[in-house]
């Protein structure tokens, strides 16, 4: 039996008007059955994590996330986001159900029109139930980058 993965999302990005201009606010969801991908949230990165379990079930989840950004000043941008995501893995995997969250912040700097410095700082939590006698597997990530964008 061939089983075919699909996928559904939505999202909102609302304008802040009483912020500088391009702040925004944004929401959005996604719900994937056989097509993790599209969950997003960095979950099928997961050792064990894939569309289909070995006997040929799909898997599904979803996430949810929500983020801010705001333009503080003409020259800096401020942002946060946060997000969740759940997969239920098919029973005949070696791994149980998957969560994750995250939460990230960043600030950006444009000291003239076209070039853009940032710097960005995130947290992650992954929890991997065990199944058939393997341990659950709980880490987190720490993850820091810096950016130098020009734009002609």
């Amino acid at each position: 039996e061939d089983s075919l993965g699909w996928a559904i999302g939505a999202g909102v990005n609302v304008n802040l008007p009483f912020a500088n201009s391009g702040s925004n606010i944004f929401f959005q969801g996604f719900y994937a059955d056989g097509a993790l991908s599209y969950i997003g949230n960095g979950i099928t990165g997961l050792t064990g994590v894939s569309d289909y379990a070995p006997d040929g079930d799909t898997n599904s989840g979803y996430s949810l996330s929500a983020g801010i950004y705001v333009q503080a000043t003409p020259t800096i941008g401020l942002a946060m986001d946060g997000s969740y995501a759940h997969v239920d893995v098919d029973s005949s995997s070696s791994i149980g159900d998957v969560d994750r969250w995250a939460i990230d912040g960043s600030v950006q700097w444009q000291p003239v029109s076209g070039f853009v410095m940032g710097a960005d700082v995130g947290y992650a939590n992954n929890s991997i139930d065990g199944t058939g006698g393997n341990s659950d597997n709980d880490f987190d990530e720490l993850l820091f980058g810096v950016r130098m964008q020009r734009t002609f």
